[in-house]
């Protein structure tokens, strides 16, 4: 007797092949997107160092002194593709270029990486505006101290305003779950999970951030 063997699959087994797949498929795509954060996070430690880099440059030719603003730092000290997170150029190209002729219009270079005004912040100390400036904070912690930080990752686009309204920004490109980027004032450039509060572009705001990160 011939015994027949069947090559075919049937539809209830391609069903199950296909469900495993479809379940295995969902089980990765969290930690692809895991992955993938952490790459664009590690990216943009790199190019912090590179500011680093620059900063110590700058101040052994100013007598110690930090940047006012980073603008300083570009073409001498820093490469002006530098100056946008990785991942906002990533995601956000167009508007990238956008604000860059927008900036080049009034003669200065537009960054996603904040530095902190240190004389600002110490004269409104002085004013009474604030109880503390940037110089207690710097007495404080010392090398700890933030400099220049990146909150591309939790707060995205949150540099282009116009572009989403402020609820819409915080519900589409807010993610809690995402860390900050900092340069600190030894040189160390790291990533944190402080100063969870959302920025709203103020000086107050950029004080609790000095205080926080």
């Amino acid at each position: 007797m011939r015994t027949r063997i069947n090559h075919g699959a049937s539809v209830v087994e391609v069903l199950v092949v296909l469900v495993i797949i479809a379940t295995l498929s969902a089980m990765m795509i969290p930690e692809i997107k895991a992955v993938g954060q952490r790459v664009q996070v590690l990216a943009c430690q790199a190019q912090l160092g590179e500011f680093a880099l620059a900063i110590r440059s700058y101040r052994n030719e100013h007598q110690g002194r930090v940047p006012g603003k980073i603008d300083e730092l570009v073409p001498r000290y820093l490469d002006a593709k530098s100056l946008v997170c990785p991942f906002t150029q990533l995601m956000a190209p167009v508007l990238v270029q956008q604000k860059k002729m927008i900036a080049e219009k009034h003669k200065k270079k537009w960054s996603t990486y904040l530095l902190f005004a240190i004389r600002l912040l110490d004269g409104m100390k002085e004013k009474g505006v604030f109880e503390f400036g940037y110089a207690d904070i710097l007495k404080q912690r010392g090398d700890d101290t933030p400099l220049i930080y990146c909150r591309e990752h939790r707060e995205s686009f949150r540099l282009f305003p116009g572009f989403l309204n402020a609820k819409q920004s915080r519900d589409a490109w807010y993610f809690p779950e995402a860390p900050i980027v900092v340069l600190r004032w030894g040189g160390k450039v790291e990533h944190t999970m402080k100063g969870g509060a959302l920025s709203d572009h103020t000086s107050r705001g950029t004080l609790q951030d000095l205080h926080d990160l």
